[in-house]
């Protein structure tokens, strides 16, 4: 019996929650399904490892100077600092994914830029998964905006 799982990951703007039930997409579970949320950083790209070789293969042609290279050298050099200093800005821009696993495996990644608006959603889902609050909600997260419900009543968090 093959007991591996294939991972699905699912990327949405915007849920619904209504009582035990979440709408995402077209798309919809029950929140007895749910088997983690949490607040995750998003994961950090590899593209720095082909800065870091292209770095090096810039050294190599500076040390072993052969009709011109140290010049070329100097330009693949210059090329992978840049590289690298674009990948420092765009690491320091990401934001943070509410991440949903499911009991099935699968795991829905919503974005948004600020944690403090996704840590009151993770409030929220605490909130209607109890049945503290029996209120729709609508949480949109390209505009950090929490409408319904009682917990955080038309919030909006720039």
């Amino acid at each position: 019996m093959n007991s591996n799982k294939t991972i699905i990951n699912y990327y949405h703007s915007s849920i619904q929650i209504n009582g035990n039930i979440i709408t995402y997409g077209n798309s919809f579970i029950q929140a007895k399904n749910i088997s983690l949320i949490t607040v995750a950083p998003i994961p950090a790209s590899k593209s720095w490892v082909g800065a870091l070789i292209l770095l090096m293969l810039g050294f190599v042609l500076r040390l072993f100077t052969i009709n011109g290279s140290a010049i070329l050298g100097d330009i693949v050099i210059i090329a992978s600092i840049i590289w690298i200093i674009c990948f420092a800005i765009g690491e320091g821009r990401k934001g943070d994914n509410l991440v949903i696993n499911l009991n099935s495996g699968n795991s829905l990644y919503f974005y948004c830029h600020n944690k403090e608006f996704l840590n009151q959603v993770v409030s929220v889902f605490i909130s209607c998964i109890n049945h503290k609050d029996t209120n729709p909600v609508t949480i949109m997260f390209d505009k950090c905006q929490i409408i319904g419900g009682n917990l955080f009543n038309n919030s909006n968090i720039g």
